[in-house]
């Protein structure tokens, strides 16, 4: 089985195959990038309002 596979070549199967988890393992990341942001800003803005509550 293995030697038929071969000669078959590492070629369209297993090429999308390492193309499809190439992109699997790229959406975590392209989410994760706007969560990173928004969880900055929810941090900044909390700091910001801390330091407005103790201005008062």
């Amino acid at each position: 089985m293995k030697q038929k596979r071969r000669k078959n070549g590492p070629g369209t199967g297993f090429r999308l195959t390492d193309a499809l988890l190439e992109i699997l393992s790229w959406f975590p990341q392209l989410f994760l990038w706007p969560l990173r942001l928004v969880w900055m800003a929810l941090q900044f803005g909390a700091r910001s309002i801390g330091r407005l509550f103790d201005s008062f």
